[in-house]
């Protein structure tokens, strides 16, 4: 994969494999042998990674893989604010099978006002998947697997004001700004922006106007 943006580990019934997303929002898989496991040299070698699945037209910012009592699941998050949820195969042979690959979703998370910076699974061997998120919004959010509804949210750090600039007086432009939260004309207003926590972690816009 190219300008790789994160990495999951995650163990089959006859193997294990390293899956790596990068920026274009795909997802690539390697095999982990049982001699790299040991430390031992191996000499298999391969030309090139197998796409597993794809985010259209988003940045991934994280994955993880998430094992539940009957699951096997890959989740990634991206810009787009919301989380994807994969059905793994049972065997690495079917998962790095080009003409296979990851094709199920089990659910999308969806709930982050901004996009989501984080994903990581919480460890659980009985019951349902669960997973935690991070977002620019501000809020971390807890998610079961299985349909992607949230179970729990906290504020970390709340929505800023945003100042913006003052209208020109006697502006004549009457093309329905009261209705959008401003103020009258020639004077400053205040509007909030609900995706962006008070930070600058990233490069790109942080969320959507409120």
């Amino acid at each position: 994969p190219k300008k790789a943006c994160a990495a999951a580990f995650f163990v089959a019934a006859d193997g294990a494999v390293a899956a790596f997303a990068d920026k274009f929002g795909d997802v690539h898989g390697l095999p982990v042998t049982e001699t790299q496991f040991k430390g031992e040299e191996d000499k298999t070698t391969f030309d090139e990674a197998t796409y597993l699945l794809g985010h259209c037209c988003s940045i991934i910012t994280d994955a993880c893989a998430v094992t539940g009592e009957t699951k096997r699941l890959l989740a990634t998050a991206d810009r787009d604010f919301k989380i994807r949820v994969a059905r793994l195969p049972d065997t690495t042979s079917t998962i790095l099978n080009p003409e296979i690959g990851v094709p199920e979703i089990q659910s999308f998370c969806h709930g982050h006002a901004a996009f989501v910076a984080c994903v990581a699974a919480i460890p659980s061997t009985v019951g349902d998947a669960y997973v935690v998120s991070g977002g620019g919004d501000g809020a971390a959010k807890l998610w079961r697997c299985e349909d992607g509804e949230e179970a729990g949210s906290v504020t970390l750090a709340p929505p800023r004001p945003k100042k913006v600039e003052e209208s020109p007086a006697g502006d004549d432009d009457d093309d329905g700004d009261d209705e959008k939260g401003v103020s009258e004309k020639g004077k400053a207003h205040v509007v909030i922006n609900s995706g962006e926590a008070p930070r600058e972690a990233v490069d790109a816009p942080a969320g959507v106007g409120a």
